[in-house]
């Protein structure tokens, strides 16, 4: 799945590779815990 994303033309002219959103998406949904804590969410993700 990620390799078919990373042919597509506005995936790479976003994110650039697969690692780059990966790397985006964590540390959003990181930004996101600390700005909504939910202590059920966070017993079950470790970030």
């Amino acid at each position: 799945m990620i390799w078919k994303l990373e042919r597509k033309q506005v995936f790479v002219s976003q994110f650039g590779s697969a690692q780059k959103f990966l790397e985006w998406s964590l540390e959003n949904a990181n930004e996101w815990f600390i700005k909504y804590p939910n202590k059920e969410l966070k017993r079950h993700v470790d970030l």
